[in-house]
């Protein structure tokens, strides 16, 4: 390939030292005399020397022109310097890091030109050529195969090169419609895919991957400074097996203009989940600076949306406290309080002030406001009067009588324990029933997988073997009882023993220097040991220490690092519990070593009965808000129902404008299908029946989805340090920052004009120095 084709006929003048030589030869005339006899005899010794040094001049002029016309035509090298290309794969970074604005514009927009230029390169060259995004690796924009023909396609039999002709024409149309996602760049599953496929091939065929990207450091860097795990077992793979090290050519193209500051909302939250309506909450805005320099004066505020409508239309915004400084690398929280009035869904916005990536200044988030929470008891010793049975003390300490409401609304649950009756609870009571049937044990399962909690009060009644078997996984689901029962413990005045009070249900007692805890006095408890996972909320005083609470999850093995199922709670287990591990999805269980009535104690009737319980609820309660908050790439929690089709209408793009309607997707759980979004925002879903169809009456939900913090860090690699990690795989490749392709090309792929120019002046010289040294010789 040659950047100046045109110019190539020039090599026609390599031949102006022969005709010259030719036209020389015709303008001697011979003339006899009389001394040529002698001249001829002399010449006879010299003729053959004469013609060969004639011959290397003749050479050494057509060589000189030869080497100056292919300079000034300046040839390219195809393929990787020289390397053989069979097929073109251009992958386009669309992460979300793509979105910054540097000081020539917009990162992506630089980027997309770059692989529009590479796509045009290819068709040119009848290179088959296809189009991954970064970011989707399931996504293909477009492939080309085949010669592209030019011309317009009529009526009749298309050809093969027309058919390529349409599709490069498709391909460069998507790829210019094209925009970011929120997504982080996912290079291993797209090189993870080419290598499959270059090991299924039967064919020899060298694919040069193109890679367009802003080139993070945290898309390529481990913290220790190597090359990401996922990167270095791929490439190490390639270069190893000798087909596929003859299989790739890479070509990585920077688009980057350096390392940018950025300072991003990095958490935004609610406090306390379950909400209650008429109940203050702090709502909480973590900023973190992820630049090189201070940021100073950052201002924010918080927006609250409506419970009613399909858009968000803010009813109340609230400023956030002024940051007014934040160092390089730091994160700073500031809160606020808030009250809703009454319950419902609130979509609330966050925003700080914008920067070069505006996008992730503003994070969303729902808040699901209940007017109270509902509890089922589930008394094994029911009785008329109610202060005879269970439940009676524990109904006045969770709703008692009075003006001011506890936010806390109870039933009881007579005989056998159906699913029907836990669909609009939040947890449930089991108060010293003897056992569980399989029936009801399933019910239980369902309502704890959905996020319900339960817990339990022990008594004479408890059958140790069948709280044996709810310790024990069940047809494949976790144990619903998170202790191992063993017989009762001796009797004695014991009390409780919160040791620091860390737990977040003990927040109000923290701080006291005494309190009626060591008033309340214990008669009868059971020997129990927390099974694995489980930790012990408190315990009694006695020798053994033996656990007056213990708290599990429905899913043990997603319980927050640093439980012990020793019986005890380490240091480290209180700093969990006082920060709340993130709840998992699944519900809390939880196991009271003492009876709900005076039975075995005289705690009911003590002021922190009604205090501690109504905390346990809220902390047992389902997380309504937690549901309705998801990550970019993540499935939607859609609930799987019979019958139910979703409409999911997501937030439209940043760049399209205001009165572009919001795209709309349809799904169906049911039929196996899923949703992961790709962009953050707040999304407006509705269930309906009749998949397509939205009838009045329908009810819809909002829902927040964020992205990951660490796409707001804009450190780009060191040059240095990657070509050296990337040169330690062994694989082929070029790296270069030059958007156009011919630019690139001629920077890292071998365009030798300077060496061409550079021969043309040797053999110059050469030239006048052998023209000397055989003038001389005459």
């Amino acid at each position: 390939m040659f950047v100046n084709g045109l110019l190539l006929w020039g090599l026609a003048l390599a031949a102006a030292p022969v005709i010259i030589h030719i036209l020389n030869k015709r303008r001697y005339r011979v003339h006899d005399w009389a001394a040529m006899d002698f001249l001829l005899a002399a010449q006879v010794s010299n003729r053959r020397r004469v013609k060969f040094e004639d011959l290397i001049l003749l050479l050494l002029r057509m060589a000189i022109i030869g080497f100056l016309v292919m300079a000034v035509a300046r040839p390219v090298l195809r393929g990787l310097a020289g390397w053989r290309e069979d097929s073109r794969v251009v992958v386009l970074d669309d992460s979300f890091s793509m979105e910054a604005v540097s000081s020539t514009g917009k990162v992506f927009d630089t980027a997309r030109e770059s692989a529009i230029s590479q796509v045009q390169d290819a068709l040119g060259g009848s290179i088959p050529v296809s189009v991954w995004l970064g970011s989707r690796p399931g996504r293909e924009v477009g492939k080309v195969e085949g010669q592209v023909q030019g011309g317009v396609v009529d009526g009749g039999s298309v050809s093969a090169g027309a058919r390529a002709s349409l599709a490069g024409r498709d391909l460069l149309d998507s790829l210019r419609d094209e925009t970011t996602s929120d997504l982080s760049l996912d290079f291993p599953r797209i090189l993870r895919k080419l290598i499959d496929e270059a090991k299924s091939s039967a064919a020899s065929i060298v694919r040069s991957v193109v890679l367009v990207s802003d080139y993070r450091g945290r898309d390529w860097f481990e913290e220790d400074g190597s090359l990401r795990d996922s990167l270095a077992v791929l490439f190490e793979e390639i270069a190893r097996e000798k087909k596929l090290a003859d299989s790739f050519n890479f070509q990585f193209v920077d688009v980057s203009s350096g390392s940018l500051d950025n300072t991003a909302i990095t958490d935004f939250s609610i406090e306390s989940d379950p909400v209650l309506a008429g109940v203050p909450v702090r709502i909480a805005v973590e900023v973190t600076n992820y630049g090189k320099d201070p940021r100073v004066r950052i201002e924010g505020d918080i927006e609250v949306g409506g419970s009613g409508g399909d858009e968000f239309v803010a009813r109340h915004k609230i400023p956030l406290p002024m940051i007014e400084n934040i160092s390089p690398g730091e994160t700073v929280r500031v809160e606020i309080q808030h009250i809703f009035i009454e319950g419902g869904e609130y979509p609330l916005k966050a925003s700080i002030t914008p920067d070069r990536l505006v996008r992730d200044d503003v994070s969303s988030l729902v808040a699901v406001v209940r007017d109270s929470l509902a509890v089922a008891l589930v008394d094994g010793a029911p009785s008329p009067n109610r202060f005879a049975s269970e439940s009676g003390l524990l109904v006045a300490a969770l709703s008692p009588r009075g003006d001011v409401p506890s936010g806390v609304s109870v039933s009881l649950i007579e005989g056998e324990v159906e699913a029907k009756e836990l669909e609009n609870v939040d947890c449930v009571f089991i108060l010293n029933r003897s056992k569980l049937s399989v029936s009801e044990r399933e019910a239980l399962g369902d309502f704890a997988r959905s996020g319900g909690g339960i817990a339990y009060f022990l008594g004479n009644k408890v059958n140790v073997d069948s709280y044996l078997e709810l310790a024990r996984p069940f047809a494949g689901e976790p144990a619903l009882f998170p202790a191992i029962l063993k017989e009762p413990g001796p009797p004695g005045a014991r009390h409780f023993d919160f040791g620091d009070f860390r737990h977040p249900t003990l927040e109000l007692f923290r701080g006291l220097k005494t309190s009626s805890f060591a008033h309340v006095v214990f008669r009868r408890f059971f020997l129990l040991e927390p099974l694995p996972g489980a930790r012990v909320a408190g315990s009694y005083d006695d020798e053994l220490s033996t656990p007056a609470i213990i708290e599990g999850r429905y899913a043990p093995s997603l319980v927050a690092a640093g439980a012990r199922g020793d019986g005890k709670t380490s240091e480290k287990d209180g700093e969990a519990a006082d920060a709340q591990p993130e709840f998992d999805g699944r519900g809390r269980l939880v196991v009271f070593n003492t009876t709900a009535d005076r039975d075995w104690g005289d705690w009911p009737t003590d002021y922190t009965y009604p205090i501690l319980m109504q905390e346990w609820v809220r902390y047992l309660s389902r997380r309504h808000s937690w549901g309705r908050t998801s990550q970019v790439g993540e499935l939607l929690r859609l609930e799987k129902k019979p019958g139910v089709n979703y409409r999911i209408e997501s937030p439209p793009p940043a760049d399209e404008s205001s009165g572009a309607p919001a795209p709309v997707r349809w799904i169906r759980p049911g039929h196996g299908e899923e949703y992961r979004p790709e962009l953050a925002g707040l999304f407006r879903v509705a269930a309906s029946s009749r998949p397509g169809i939205l009838e009045v009456g329908d009810s819809a939900r909002w829902y927040a989805v964020r992205r990951e913090d660490s796409e707001s860090d804009l450190g780009e690699c060191d040059g240095e340090s990657l070509y050296e990690a990337l040169s330690d795989t062994g694989i082929q490749f070029v790296m270069g920052g030059n958007v156009d392709v011919d630019a690139f090309r001629r920077d890292q792929e071998g365009e030798i004009w300077r060496w061409l120019a550079l021969a043309a002046g040797v053999f110059l010289l050469v030239e006048l120095f052998a023209a000397w040294w055989f003038g001389r010789k005459v």
